[in-house]
């Protein structure tokens, strides 16, 4: 039977003792604290630092600065001072060869985990999170089809059609704060409404198998609004004697759709297209805000650890090295994001233009 491992990887995967006491050491230095004797001192390894530092005296109010000052240390050094455990490669080749699917559960930043098994050659036996960014960005696409779909019925002026709009404009203007804790709500383990509707206790923002889930589901609930309103004007702007011609050719209601309302609003697609896909790739506060201790979570491709806005913050944010390699990973983040996002407005531009060059030729 398949199943799902979660591995540690402190302690578990490889011996990072050497290099989280080395950096335990120099915090609890720069306070005056008394250095203990480094066995006494392998209580560091694993546990989350927050929890230990206080444990050797350090003060609630400066665990924080205890853990920028270790990590000055830890991010350009002492994460590589480590070693995996004699047999962990072998191990987890048999696994992955029995079709088993591998996790990594650690308190570290995922970022870091990613970094260090990498360093290691063994990210490759574990799902990688970055892919999850190009996911979301492709959620537009579902969100195209909606809005596509709504403007169509909308265009049609059924009874009740001002009501529906309006229903599904409202979660577009509703902030990203209100929609994430409405979902957070609605998905919560413990008292949530889905499980309560389903009798489960499923952990929906935990679970590295539905986060992404998650989040694809509120994107897609939130996004159709402004797409139903630019289609319904891109509609209006259509000349109905197309129609008419269409129809004395003895064209049906999908012919009719094809050849008329597809090319008439193919601007409107490709800008909102275009859109979109930079605002997915761009995700950072819904998935922020909607997922508790975002940054404790496995290390998976499910994960919206790494999606890459959050990531590039998180580094910036957490980062005290002045070391140039350190640096050079952020800055490097950063431009393969700037490069990313310029690529694919580039093409979809070009798309749209070729497009509209058509349309009045």
């Amino acid at each position: 039977m398949k199943k799902t491992i979660l591995f540690d990887l402190d302690g578990t995967l490889t011996d990072s003792g050497e290099g989280v006491i080395n950096c335990a050491q120099l915090a609890l230095e720069h306070f005056g604290l008394n250095i203990p004797s480094r066995e006494e001192m392998r209580v560091f390894v694993g546990p989350p630092l927050h929890e230990t530092f206080q444990k050797f005296g350090v003060p609630a109010e400066q665990v924080d600065e205890a853990i920028k000052i270790y990590r000055s240390r830890y991010i350009p050094i002492g994460k590589f001072e480590n070693t995996p455990y004699p047999g962990i490669r072998e191990m987890l080749e048999s696994l992955e060869a029995a079709g088993h699917t591998l996790y990594v559960a650690s308190s570290k930043p995922e970022w870091m985990c990613v970094e260090i098994l990498k360093h290691f050659d063994l990210a490759k036996y574990f799902y990688k999170a970055v892919v999850i960014t190009l996911w979301v960005a492709s959620t537009q696409l579902v969100t195209l089809a909606i809005a596509m779909f709504m403007a169509t019925l909308l265009h049609e002026k059924p009874k009740g059609g001002k009501l529906f709009q309006i229903l599904f404009f409202i979660p577009y203007i509703c902030s990203t704060v209100a929609v994430s804790l409405m979902w957070r709500w609605i998905l919560d383990w413990d008292g949530g409404i889905l499980n309560s509707i389903l009798g489960t206790n499923i952990k929906w923002l935990e679970d590295p198998n539905t986060i992404t889930w998650c989040i694809i589901i509120a994107i897609i609930w939130q996004a159709p609004g402004y797409g139903i309103v630019m289609y319904k004007a891109a509609f209006s702007n259509i000349n109905n004697a197309l129609y008419e011609a269409a129809e004395i050719d003895g064209a049906n209601a999908w012919q009719k759709f094809r050849t008329v309302t597809l090319p008439g609003i193919a601007p409107t697609t490709f800008f909102l297209l275009q859109a979109g896909v930079v605002a997915g790739l761009l995700t950072y506060d819904l998935a922020a805000l909607i997922i508790p201790n975002a940054w404790g979570v496995p290390c998976g491709n499910e994960s919206m650890g790494l999606t890459l806005i959050r990531l590039v913050h998180f580094l910036i944010q957490n980062s005290t090295t002045t070391d140039m390699n350190g640096i050079s990973y952020m800055v490097s983040c950063a431009c393969v994001i700037s490069w990313l996002i310029f690529l694919v407005t580039g093409v979809l531009s070009m798309i749209l233009f070729r497009q509209r060059e058509k349309s009045a030729q």
